[in-house]
């Protein structure tokens, strides 16, 4: 009896409502040979020439080698039409190609050409791939901000109004092991969030591709595997914040003065539906139509220019509260602080340069340790490398920096990528 071997492909789809979890592996590819065994080779042929080793199931840990296939063909955001093989590896067979086999997500997985016999080919079937990913190496904090927002290709607001009702399936910039980045769609066919995202699927339509507010916030500061809910202060607890911070629930009037004596720092701020960032006195968001994606303005233009009636809560990032915040409100809180955002605020106190390199520093007002991470290190996130050089000048709260001080800059380039990955963490869970 001749072998024969058949394929079907769930691909995920977004304005049909198909959805496949990302955890579950994108996709549900299924084969199903008759005369042969369950662990006989099979390929999943992508291009004449390029194949993924499927052999015994698809699986989760197959999606991270067919998405680097599809990138080394630049097959993004288009139908490919496959066929499986059932095959024997044979190094005098005469077929062959280039073989992905699955493996970790940091690793690309594909293996030199291979030779092989074929036994039998199935029917051909359709793979709907994903919208080409975001390549740009994103950074922790303030600096994504601004990198998500503007880059290129232009990245929109997700949600649209459909029959006089806000709709949308959300988009989250999504990570592939360290470094790689891909648009996942992370809402149900409702609007309602999975409390984990990584249950969202991949976004196969490169017209829709986008972030909201929500997702937004959390790529930039790569706080998707924290976030429970789909509220602001579910943002701000996930980002590290405390919650209820300084401002809870008040009127535009309050906050804006709220933010006149914190010139400095970062906020997370909400209002019933929206969250958005306020870095050194700038917000960053995303916001629907007629804005239609990324927009940063000065925070007291605009709360000037919502109603009056609106109610709003302001939560701090970790150690970032400005020089002027009124104490007792928590990390951040404090009259000196860890602050955020660096490159804004007074940022100019002696002897810094522009190097990491065991240098001293002298504060000035309106100073904060992350935002003297972020000057020196272009990172905010490793402001405990200062707090623990100059722990006998600051003391045991890192919130109380003094005009003043004279503060070692201790170069990072003796740490590994291990430490200074704690060192974040340390960084964004300070309470």
């Amino acid at each position: 009896m001749s072998a024969s071997i058949s394929l079907s492909i769930v691909s995920p789809a977004p304005a049909e409502n198909v959805r496949v979890p990302i955890d579950e592996g994108g996709y549900r590819i299924k084969t199903a040979i008759q005369g042969g065994g369950l662990w006989d080779p099979v390929l999943l042929e992508l291009l004449p020439g390029v194949f993924l080793d499927i052999t015994g199931g698809y699986r989760f840990d197959h999606l991270f080698p067919l998405l680097n296939a599809i990138s080394d063909m630049r097959g993004w955001a288009s139908r490919l039409r496959c066929r499986a093989w059932l095959v024997e590896f044979d190094p005098n067979g005469h077929d062959g190609g280039n073989v992905y086999g699955a493996g970790p997500a940091y690793e690309h997985a594909r293996s030199p050409h291979k030779r092989f016999r074929t036994l039998a080919k199935s029917g051909v079937a359709e793979l709907r791939t994903p919208v080409e990913p975001y390549h740009g190496l994103l950074h922790h904090g303030r600096q994504a901000l601004t990198q998500i927002g503007q880059g290129l290709p232009r990245i929109p607001y997700a949600w649209q109004m459909v029959d006089g009702q806000l709709r949308g399936d959300g988009r989250l910039l999504f990570r592939v092991g360290t470094e790689y980045y891909f648009v996942g769609w992370g809402k149900d066919k409702l609007g309602r969030g999975y409390n984990d995202l990584r249950r969202g699927s991949l976004e196969t339509q490169a017209d829709k591709r986008g972030l909201d507010c929500t997702t937004y916030l959390l790529s930039a500061y790569d706080a998707w595997q924290q976030y429970q809910g789909n509220r602001g202060d579910d943002v701000a607890d996930s980002m590290g914040c405390v919650v209820p911070g300084p401002v809870d629930n008040q009127p535009p009037a309050e906050v804006a003065e709220f933010f006149q004596r914190n010139g400095s720092g970062e906020f997370v701020m909400w209002s019933q539906g929206h969250v958005v960032m306020v870095v050194n006195g700038v917000l960053h968001e995303y916001n629907r139509p007629p804005i239609n994606g990324y927009r940063q303005m000065p925070i007291g233009d605009y709360l000037a220019g919502v109603p009056q009636n609106n109610r709003y809560s302001v939560a701090v990032m970790p150690g970032t509260a400005s020089s002027q915040a009124p104490a007792g409100q928590g990390p951040g809180g404090g009259t000196k602080s860890p602050s955020g955002g660096g490159g804004g605020g007074t940022g100019g106190g002696g002897g810094g340069g522009g190097s990491a390199g065991g240098k001293t520093y002298t504060v000035v007002s309106g100073d904060s340790l992350s935002l003297l991470a972020g000057k020196f290190y272009d990172d905010v996130l490793l402001w405990p490398v200062i707090y623990d050089a100059n722990k006998s000048v600051i003391g045991g709260n890192p919130n109380l920096i003094k005009p003043g001080q004279k503060f070692t800059i201790p170069s990072i380039s003796g740490y590994s990528p291990s430490q200074l990955s704690a060192l974040r963490e340390r960084g964004r869970n300070w309470r």
